[in-house]
């Protein structure tokens, strides 16, 4: 039931990360990021919870480790999108 919990509350996180920065790019306002930066802690630690729960049972742990490089990629791209923002702003 935690494990099941933790990849819900994973879910959620990477929803809020992205809604964050949706809202930062549709307005350009600071604040907006404060999903995205509350999310961050979180996300490394159900991370870290799913690998108690599924570390020992190598299946789980290849499921586990490509859902881990899939949240990696997502957040990156969602910081590196960010940047270009910033920087485009800074630019005008």
């Amino acid at each position: 039931m935690a494990a099941r919990a933790s990849v819900l509350d994973l879910r959620k996180n990477i929803l809020d990360a992205e809604t964050g920065q949706q809202g930062y790019l549709l307005t350009g306002r600071e604040e907006y990021l404060a999903p995205y930066n509350l999310a961050l802690g979180p996300i490394s630690d159900l991370l870290r919870v799913l690998d108690t729960h599924y570390g020992s049972d190598p299946k789980s742990k290849a499921v586990l480790d490509q859902l881990r490089g899939r949240v990696k990629l997502r957040l990156s791209l969602i910081a590196e999108t960010g940047a270009a923002c910033s920087c485009s702003r800074l630019a005008l």
